[in-house]
């Protein structure tokens, strides 16, 4: 039986370029993105919101990339392997422990162009200094738009609807994130399964945008507090664990209804 470990290899010896074109891609989004925005961050309101925004959207896009295309990739031996001797729930753990790796490379990377373009203060708010705090973000983020990708790419037959879904998840997410106008009725009750609703709003707060609005414009939704912070990031992580799970569910059916 090919197990957890023998996938993993598999994996890396086939794709192991792949992990670093996308940390390549990251640095370099990023690095253009701070570069374009960096005026006046950390010190209005605006500058700053709109370079949080940005990074959001970095951080979503390269999450979506790392793993939208994986299934599609793999179409040529993967649905013969898993009829015959890979297990749908062995595929899903290795592949999560792969993304999970490489957005943690990723979120390192995001977050040291980040401290290298602005300078700001490293008040403790959850982890002891705000860099770890905007990395741990970072790295939520992405997370939980790789596996959005991850499940979204079971449903894709062939790369021209990987390239014409990616814009329409990208424009979804901004705009139910809350940032570019404020959300009600529907929209706003589909913004609380979006990644970039609760990325934004994390680190809005992490950042301390209340710090730069007078005292009765302060927003609600950037509270900086530890335990809004913990209450943002464990909805990215619940988010990453419905979309895991979902991939699963996803496989399992359509290994079972091409075999039946």
């Amino acid at each position: 039986m090919f197990d957890f470990f023998d996938y993993i290899r598999r994996w890396i010896s086939t794709k192991a370029l792949n992990l670093a074109q996308n940390t390549a891609m990251t640095a370099g989004i990023m690095f253009i993105t701070c570069l374009a925005v960096k005026k006046d961050v950390f010190s209005t309101f605006g500058a700053t919101k709109a370079c949080l925004f940005s990074v959001l959207m970095c951080c979503i896009w390269s999450g979506l990339f790392n793993s939208i295309a994986l299934f599609y990739s793999e179409r040529e031996y993967l649905p013969d392997d898993l009829s015959k001797f890979l297990h749908v729930h062995t595929y899903v753990a290795a592949n999560f422990t792969i993304q999970f790796f490489l957005c943690v490379v990723e979120a390192m990377v995001a977050a040291v162009v980040f401290s290298l373009f602005f300078h700001f203060d490293s008040e403790c708010i959850v982890l002891g200094n705000r860099s770890i705090d905007f990395f741990l973000t970072f790295f939520l983020i992405t997370m939980s738009a790789d596996m959005l990708g991850l499940l979204v790419g079971m449903l894709i037959s062939n790369i021209n609807s990987i390239m014409t879904i990616v814009p329409v998840i990208l424009i979804a997410q901004l705009l139910l994130s809350g940032c570019l106008f404020d959300l009600e009725g529907v929209m706003e009750k589909a913004a609380n399964f979006t990644t970039a609703r609760w990325g934004f709003y994390a680190l809005g707060s992490t950042a301390d945008l209340n710090s730069m609005l007078p005292d009765g414009a302060k927003l609600d939704i950037f509270r900086f507090e530890a335990r809004y912070v913990l209450y943002c990031w464990s909805l990215l992580l619940l988010l990453t664990v419905i979309c895991t799970f979902l991939s699963g569910i996803l496989l399992y059916f359509k290994v079972n209804h091409k075999e039946s």
